[in-house]
């Protein structure tokens, strides 16, 4: 009787992972657990829904009691792999995913998180390479094509961007992160009620969903009179990649000096002063446009968290 019910719970959990709702598996595995706490596989797929709703160390603690339980299972490694590169410890992500990896060699699954830590640590040739691979192996999984979308996005390849998000739609219609991603497609684009669209069909599926509420809030900012030109500026940024950014950065500091050296040698002392007005004004822009833009996401959170309580 027990072991029929520890079962049921197991694959209604795994039916809500289906359906995009990771709380409503954290609890029937939770139950499943409490039938039998020396379930590996148990404790590995809540780690995953953990990390899901955003639990990340809850989530690596059970990655380790899955560890503890079965060494052999390629979703213990896995997950606590997974876990720590949501914590940001990416050196410490690599050995227990890349062990998993070589558990399970033909699983898309681990190409396409190797992929996502490099992606995190910028290093997106190496990425590219690890999807590409996982989308030999699995054409059919939306998840590898909506990351393979991101990453075109990250390089600012918005047709790219949208052929990855039409394969995955095309698969699974109701894949969030897919709506998500051709939200910012369109957003990219300038079409923002098709971006709201989908930022709301993606909503649907997941009141509580991370990136359907930042996209909101970057339509919110991208029509803000305030805040547009700070979006537009950090969109074009991200699209330069890391290092170029960086330079760019550089090369604005060096100009401003340059052009404050010549001027206040030439004695055009009003003219130096509106140049260092402007810089100054440059430097707070960007440094409270963020800020701006981060309360703008919660504002979004709190909406969403107001509703669900209602």
């Amino acid at each position: 009787m027990e072991s029929g019910e520890i079962e049921r719970w197991y694959l209604l959990a795994q039916e809500q992972i289906g359906h995009g709702n990771a709380e409503g598996a954290v609890e029937s595995l939770r139950r499943a657990l409490g039938l039998d706490p020396e379930l590996a596989e148990g404790h590995a797929l809540l780690s995953q829904c953990l990390i899901s709703t955003r639990r990340v160390y809850a989530a690596e603690h059970e990655a380790r009691l899955a560890l503890a339980l079965d060494p052999s299972n390629p979703l213990a490694h896995h997950s606590l792999g997974a876990s720590l590169m949501a914590q940001r410890r990416f050196k410490k992500a690599i050995e227990p995913l890349t062990r998993a990896l070589e558990m399970e060699p033909d699983a898309a699954l681990h190409y396409r998180s190797l992929a996502h830590l490099h992606r995190l640590a910028g290093r997106k040739t190496e990425a590219q390479a690890l999807l590409d691979r996982a989308i030999k192996l699995d054409p059919e999984d939306e998840a590898t094509w909506c990351d393979n979308g991101e990453l075109a996005l990250d390089r600012g390849e918005i047709d790219a961007a949208e052929r990855a998000a039409r394969e995955a739609l095309a698969l699974n219609p109701g894949h969030a992160d897919s709506l998500v991603l051709m939200g910012y497609v369109h957003l990219r684009r300038g079409h923002l009620e098709t971006a709201r669209e989908h930022a709301l069909d993606a909503l649907h599926l997941d009141a509580s969903d991370h990136g359907a509420l930042y996209l909101m809030a970057s339509i919110e900012a991208r029509t803000n009179p305030f805040l547009g030109l700070w979006w537009r500026f950090n969109s074009w940024l991200d699209d330069l990649g890391h290092n170029r950014w960086i330079l760019v950065l550089l090369l604005f500091y060096v100009a401003y000096r340059t052009a404050l050296i010549l001027l206040e040698d030439g004695n055009h002392d009003s003219m130096a002063s509106a140049v260092e007005y402007l810089w100054l004004g440059f430097v707070v822009y960007t440094w409270i446009g963020p800020t701006l833009f981060r309360r703008l996401v919660a504002r979004e959170i709190e909406t969403v968290s107001l509703k669900r309580e209602f």
